[in-house]
């Protein structure tokens, strides 16, 4: 009974996930692209048992080229993409059982599956089609003697809702809330404050799509990733012994800075 509860309580949270990255439906957003944030970011109740897929769902259609699969699994488990006539790719289950892939679609239908270390008996599947965006409409011709055009300041109906700091849990964000300039970055997992007795994690977050996002790392080279066409982004560190101060920002623009406190405890 007890190892129910677990498995009811674990499957709600990652729904819960699932939702935060991928937002709600909502027909007015493109297929493919986040409806924007409506939930709190959950955190996993219960190890995961088994490799699941959250992001993207089976079925989904991808407008950019670049796309980053991410999931659940055990810890530093490894997770392997079986790629038919190539090399397989893989990655490890970070210590909070996050794992995260990025790779190139192919045009058209792509059959993706998953599986833990050689055991193809934990294969999970999903298919995606990638279709290219269409083209950007050409400005119109400015008329002769016409005051110049000034162009529009903001982010894309299609950018996800985004907090000035990481939600906290229970905190919601009220349908068609505004970004203030500046504030378009946010951390998902894992929470500020948060204790961890792995070394190795996977930082993930959000911000606007082919953004740039960058870990500033002091007296050392910075290192970066890109945020997929859903906004998606995920860095790898690893932590020191004790406090660990993590700072990202977008590119270059230093007000987009956001700092994750975390405490690393070896286990005893």
């Amino acid at each position: 009974i007890v190892a129910a509860i677990v498995l009811v309580v674990g499957g709600a949270a990652l729904v819960l996930l699932n939702n935060l990255i991928s937002g709600p439906a909502d027909p007015g957003v493109p297929v493919g692209q986040p409806g924007g944030l409506a939930t709190a970011v959950p955190v996993l109740t219960a190890a995961p048992t088994g490799l699941t897929i959250l992001s993207p769902t089976d079925g989904s259609v991808i407008r950019t080229k670049n796309l980053t699969v991410i999931g659940t699994a055990p810890a530093g488990m490894r997770v392997v993409r079986d790629i038919t006539f190539g090399l397989d790719m893989s990655s490890v289950v970070d210590g909070t059982g996050h794992w995260a892939l990025s790779f190139e679609l192919a045009e058209g239908t792509n059959d993706l599956t998953f599986r833990l270390g050689d055991d193809r008996s934990t294969a999970q599947r999903i298919r995606v089609t990638y279709v290219e965006a269409p083209a950007a409409e050409p400005t119109p011709t400015q008329a002769m003697g016409s005051a110049p055009a000034i162009p529009t300041v903001g982010l894309p109906s299609m950018t996800p809702v985004i907090p000035d700091a990481t939600p906290a849990p229970g905190a919601t964000l009220a349908p068609g809330a505004s970004i203030p300039p500046g504030q378009r970055l946010a951390i998902l997992d894992p929470a500020d404050g948060a204790t961890l007795s792995n070394r190795s994690l996977r930082i993930l977050g959000i911000a606007p799509p082919g953004a740039r996002i960058v870990q500033d790392i002091s007296f050392a080279l910075d290192r970066s990733t890109t945020a997929d066409a859903a906004g998606r982004w995920a860095i790898e560190v690893e932590l020191r012994d004790g406090e660990n101060l993590l700072t990202f920002r977008i590119g270059d623009d230093q007000s987009t800075k956001r700092t994750l406190r975390l405490m690393y405890q070896p286990p005893p």
